[in-house]
């Protein structure tokens, strides 16, 4: 999934929903993203964090909803490495990008 079609994904849901993400087994927080190219093809890769508060959609759209960022294929960084990201689930307590 890119960028762009993650971001129409959310565009309906309350912007104060809290967003996080499936890293392997356990759901975490957001901690930031980081920019790739593997065999030219432009990855963003979100890394998880321990702990904190998660994110806010609206929060979440300012960091991404760049033009240089929207073609970009969306990856999750987990224990045994970067895995694309295919959706979410809402859940209870959050939206969560797996």
């Amino acid at each position: 999934m890119r960028v762009i079609d993650l971001l129409a994904l959310l565009a309906d849901y309350n912007q104060n929903t809290a967003v996080q993400m499936q890293s392997g087994e356990t759901v975490a927080n957001i901690e930031r993203f980081e920019l790739s190219t593997v065999l030219e093809s432009d990855h963003l890769t979100l890394i998880p964090k321990a702990g904190g508060h998660p994110h806010r959609l609206w929060e979440l759209r300012v960091l991404l909803d760049r033009t240089e960022l929207r073609p970009r294929y969306v990856y999750l960084q987990t224990p045994t490495g970067p895995v694309p990201a295919f959706g979410f689930q809402q859940r209870k307590a959050a939206l969560v990008i797996n």
